[in-house]
């Protein structure tokens, strides 16, 4: 029993280890692409707005400082987005024309890897600026965190039962043939001692 128990004590711990760790790194990633391509739709719909306003004004787009704000009040009503960044041609970020969320959760340490995407402002067939949008990850956190707690409570109870249930019937078989054996062995005397 102790050579099973020896062989069944790996894969147990290897049950647990993969339901574990396999089902909230799996939603993770997945959740983190979703992100991704929020910020892309958002970047995208705020490259269309300032197309717009460059349309207007194609030479003083960058000083619509008024609409920008805007757009950054609209953004800010989406608690998802921590930051907005807009970018001229040559890839330097125009000062008046960004807005960062300014709370403790866009400071947090796991929105330094936010998800983020970024969008061309095409205008007259010419890129003339970047929208670069980030959006915070506490919810895929939590909900990762909560599944994570949910597949270890599964996975080791999985793990506690691969490696009990065989030990079981292994201790079980063992003693039936124990008695089986011990019920030959008196057997044996009893028809010895009638010869």
């Amino acid at each position: 029993m102790q050579y099973l128990s020896k062989r069944l004590y790996p894969l147990s711990l290897g049950i647990a280890l993969l339901i574990s760790l396999c089902f909230p790194i799996t939603y993770y990633f997945l959740e983190y692409q979703g992100c991704e391509r929020t910020a892309s739709y958002y970047a995208k719909k705020t490259a269309d707005k300032l197309l717009e306003v460059i349309i207007t004004s194609p030479k003083l787009w960058k000083y619509q400082i008024y609409t920008f704000t805007e757009i950054g009040r609209e953004m800010s009503q989406d608690s998802d987005v921590i930051f907005v960044h807009i970018y001229d041609v040559k890839g330097v970020l125009i000062p008046n024309f960004n807005y960062q969320l300014r709370t403790n959760e866009a400071k947090a340490w796991w929105n330094k890897w936010a998800p983020e995407s970024a969008a061309n402002i095409v205008f007259n067939n010419e890129i003339v600026g970047r929208v670069k949008i980030g959006i915070s990850q506490k919810v895929i956190l939590l909900k990762t965190a909560f599944l994570f707690a949910v597949s270890a409570s599964v996975g080791l109870l999985l793990a506690f039962l691969s490696y009990r249930f065989p030990i079981r019937v292994v201790q079980r078989l063992e003693t039936e043939l124990q008695e089986l054996f011990n019920n030959v062995q008196q057997s044996y005397k009893e028809s010895d001692a009638l010869r």
